[in-house]
């Protein structure tokens, strides 16, 4: 509720609704990650962490969103080497770790090495069968 707050105080015409939904979901990140930060993390689980988000996640989702914006198409093997990282699998695997107590180390991660055969053939099935639901809205929203 407290994130949703300061949309309501800065855009309080009924018109803005929208907009203070779409606000609220990246002020929600940004507090999360810094409860993570402040409360949750050891140095050593901050280092890994920063560097899975940076490393994992953001430069591959930017990966795509060029592709898309310059009407890339990659061959099968480079779309799937990047989905197999977007589909986030390894940042939850991270995640789930943490919540489990097993704590985020350098050995825990060490099976994430190399993206392990059984993790990324499931994932590259899930992410085939969410990508096939999405193909129309991504081809509505970019013409080449």
């Amino acid at each position: 509720m407290k994130w949703f707050m300061w949309p309501m105080a800065t855009l309080t015409h009924p018109k803005f609704s929208r907009c203070r939904i779409e606000i609220t979901k990246p002020i929600a990140l940004i507090y999360i990650i810094d409860d993570i930060f402040d409360v949750y993390g050891s140095l050593d689980e901050l280092i890994l962490f920063t560097e899975a988000i940076n490393r994992e996640l953001c430069d591959v989702f930017l990966k795509e969103a060029k592709w898309f914006r310059s009407c890339h198409i990659p061959d099968a093997e480079e779309y799937l080497t990047n989905a197999v990282i977007t589909s986030g699998v390894h940042t939850i695997y991270v995640h789930l770790l943490f919540i489990l107590g097993e704590g985020i180390s350098k050995e825990s991660m060490g099976c994430l090495e190399g993206h392990p055969t059984i993790i990324s053939s499931l994932v590259r099935i899930l992410r085939l069968w969410d990508d096939l639901g999405n193909a129309k809205v991504y081809n509505d929203s970019y013409v080449c």
